[in-house]
């Protein structure tokens, strides 16, 4: 499910009945108060932290340690460089692909976010205060940037966010095309909503038709 799809995200793994138990009973002759036992990945766990807390700090040099202590790959470029490094006409469809990846690692969702349209609203999909701040650590993370913790909140849709960032934080050159190919998607997303909703109105009565779009009303509003 949603929940399990993002522990895995962050590095969380489960644990097998028969590992459970093992660990248990070697842990009923400890005197220890508090014990947490899990596989975790901590390369992904400490993804998450803009910076890492001092209690976990250890954890990061020591990785840190065995990754230079290993033998030496090709310097990989970072999602900045291979979007400075991309063409105009290629740059934001890149940026929505990256922006819809880091949502729907949040939110749990599809591999990819492939299931969230441009125009549909974040905190309507399920996003919270603390996934909120989880998107905009793993956005400065990787754009290499600073972002208000309310980013999520001010630019809440994919649409919204990517232009904020193109525009007014990266300040990267975008073709007219690429614009008005996301334009489209974000179109063709709206209108796809449409049709969904009128065709759910039209197997009701005429009484929850009438109730269903009074809410629909309300929630333009609120927006």
């Amino acid at each position: 499910n949603r929940y399990q799809r993002r522990l895995t995200e962050l590095g969380l793994k489960p644990i097998l009945p028969p590992q459970g138990l093992q660990a248990l009973g070697e842990l009923m002759g400890q005197g220890a108060a508090q014990v947490a036992v899990m596989p975790l990945d901590w390369s992904k766990w400490l993804q998450q932290y803009t910076q890492i807390p001092p209690f976990l700090q250890k954890f990061s040099a020591y990785l840190e340690a065995m990754n230079s202590s290993g033998p030496e790959s090709p310097e990989k470029l970072s999602f900045l460089q291979q979007l400075r490094n991309t063409s105009a006409n290629k740059r934001r469809s890149l940026l929505v692909d990256h922006v819809r990846r880091a949502v729907g690692k949040v939110l749990g969702t599809a591999p990819g976010g492939a299931e969230l349209s441009l125009q549909q609203g974040f905190f309507d999909v399920g996003m919270d205060s603390l996934t909120s701040i989880e998107l905009r650590n793993r956005l400065q993370s990787s754009l290499e940037c600073s972002l208000s913790p309310t980013v999520a909140f001010n630019y809440s849709t994919i649409e919204k966010l990517v232009n904020y960032l193109a525009d007014d934080v990266l300040g990267i050159e975008i073709s007219d095309d690429a614009k008005a190919e996301i334009q489209l998607e974000a179109t063709t997303g709206a209108k796809a909503e449409t049709e969904a909703f009128t065709s759910a109105v039209e197997g009701l009565s005429e009484i929850d038709a009438e109730a269903l779009l009074l809410e629909a009303l309300e929630n333009i509003d609120l927006q």
